[in-house]
């Protein structure tokens, strides 16, 4: 189906014809916001599907493919597939499944649902709404020491991180209308329900390039406003692979024949975000690689692709897969179920720690009041709390990715 191959066509580095001036320095910016009531208007054009990504790869070329053993062979934002590497802890940092994201139910406005509009800055500093469960950023024991490679691994049970806490993360943002405005309506319920979450953003995936389309833009605006953003490349490629584009679209980066070096995809995302932010988040200072690609199972292409990524981010893993990207059609109910799992029925029986979901399906969006209702959701009623990312760093090193990418780049780097 259309709606879930990899969308968007041009060059990797439109934004920069967006953006035009360079990055700019960034400050301070913890802001508290003043919410507003009302809606927000809908519309939005979405994006023609291009012809890029991972849809009708072969299997065994990393598309699409299980990244974790665990729960299926789907991949991410890409399309479906078998091919991919193995191993790590559970699961498939995977995306569109080959049967059927069909579209809201008749009962949902197709449009930017509404949400509450918010003014202020579009800084940042990883505790969105003030919701996160470690402000003071105090280590969890003694503080991991940084070396030159930071990053949250795959760990099941994490040792740096608590054990009653869960930490929602959504990847492949965002979608627009033309693939279910999945993004938006997520963000309509964690309105709801006072949650700020993580989300890891692709600028030309499902949206793509974001800035050219009006809905995509403003759920953009929107997650900068009201979560904690964080980059997944631009084009949700396979990081050290050698794949060449499809057409104009980079499948791979860093590759002989991949048309792209990573430090591009990053860097990509970070000036479409500068540009959105107007100047106030310059950069990201966490980031996810899709797929999980090259650290989950690592390959021989982990030590150069950690080099570039240490020029950015702190790399972040997961540590319980949602199952959502392992294929279906399924239901909010089986994707519950699926992380009820992985968790046990309380804190410490099973896994905790950084949650790998998508918000890009129906089922995914369908999931959320299961878990996350603020009085009824499971987490709620189990003796779960939930963070962030940058909770789960600060409990590892004792210091923000900002702080921590900056000693490394001897680049001033701030709250974002």
């Amino acid at each position: 189906m259309d709606q879930f191959k990899r969308r968007g066509v041009g060059a990797l580095l439109v934004a920069a014809a967006v953006m035009g001036a360079g990055v700019s320095a960034c400050g301070s910016s913890e802001t508290i916001y003043e919410i507003v009531d009302g809606p927000v208007a809908t519309g939005g054009v979405s994006q023609p599907s291009g012809t890029g990504g991972c849809a009708g790869a072969a299997a065994g070329d990393g598309c699409g493919g299980s990244d974790g053993g665990g729960l299926g062979s789907g991949g991410d934002a890409g399309g479906p597939g078998s091919g991919g590497a193995g191993g790590g802890a559970g699961g498939t940092d995977g995306g569109p499944p080959a049967g059927g994201n069909d579209g809201p139910p008749p009962n949902v406005d197709k449009g930017r649902p509404d949400i509450p509009v918010v003014t202020g800055p579009l800084g940042g500093n990883g505790c969105a709404g003030g919701t996160c469960a470690n402000p003071t950023c105090q280590p969890l024991g003694a503080p991991a020491p940084i070396g030159d490679l930071p990053e949250l691994g795959y760990e099941a049970r994490p040792s740096y991180i608590p054990n009653d806490v869960i930490i929602p993360t959504f990847d492949d943002t965002p979608d627009g209308t033309g693939s279910g405005n999945w993004t938006s309506l997520g963000m309509r319920f964690f309105a709801n329900n006072d949650m700020h979450v993580d989300y890891f953003i692709n600028t030309n995936n499902y949206c793509g390039p974001i800035l050219a389309d009006p809905g995509c833009s403003a759920t953009l605006q929107d997650m900068l406003k009201l979560h904690n953003p964080a980059n997944h490349t631009v084009h949700h490629v396979h990081m050290g692979a050698n794949m060449p584009p499809k057409g104009n679209v980079p499948q791979s980066c860093g590759g002989p024949e991949s048309g792209v070096t990573c430090e591009d995809e990053l860097a990509g995302v970070e000036m479409t975000i500068n540009t959105a932010s107007k100047g106030d988040r310059p950069h990201l200072t966490r980031f996810r690689p899709p797929y999980g690609q090259p650290y989950s199972p690592p390959n021989p292409t982990l030590p150069a692709v950690r080099t570039s990524v240490a020029k950015f981010a702190v790399a972040v893993g997961w540590s319980i897969d949602s199952g959502d990207s392992s294929g279906g059609p399924f239901t909010g109910q089986q994707i519950a179920d699926n992380v009820i799992k992985e968790i046990g029925s309380g804190p410490g029986a099973k896994s905790w720690g950084l949650l790998l979901m998508h918000g890009t399906f129906r089922w995914t969006y369908d999931a959320l009041p299961i878990l996350f209702d603020r009085n009824s959701g499971y987490l709620k009623t189990h003796g779960f709390r939930l963070g962030t990312v940058e909770d789960a760093i600060c409990w590892k090193y004792g210091k923000h990715s900002w702080e921590i990418i900056s000693e490394l780049t001897h680049q001033e780097r701030g709250p974002n």
